[in-house]
């Protein structure tokens, strides 16, 4: 499998279970989505996509590491711009992984403990 294949369906893994943990904190789809909206755009600011790392405070800089799509971001722009392979990106793809885990086992325990 390609690494951007994989980047890919690791990042989809990591938001199918942010999406399962929202889920089960939300009484109904309303608060589905807007709890949604909440985690999502901080996600998207602190992805690095519209401001460049490099101009963001030091405390926001750490934060990105809490966001997916920083992960997915800085893999694409290697992926697509730099041709990088596998021995470049592979502490962005450790980090989404481990990242990916831990939120999609969070989402299946509070989705277990409610059954």
């Amino acid at each position: 499998m390609a690494i951007g294949s994989g980047s890919t369906a690791l990042y989809t893994f990591t938001t199918a279970g942010l999406g399962l943990y929202i889920a089960t904190i939300a009484r109904n789809l309303a608060q589905a989505a807007l709890l949604a909206i909440l985690v999502l755009m901080p996600m998207i600011f602190l992805s690095g996509a519209w401001t460049p790392p490099e101009a963001m405070p030091s405390g926001l800089r750490e934060a990105m590491y809490l966001s997916p799509l920083y992960y997915f971001i800085e893999m694409g722009y290697g992926i697509l711009l730099k041709g990088a392979g596998l021995d470049i990106l592979w502490d962005s793809l450790l980090g989404l992984a481990l990242l990916g885990m831990a939120i999609f086992g969070l989402g299946v325990w509070r989705f277990k403990r409610q059954f």
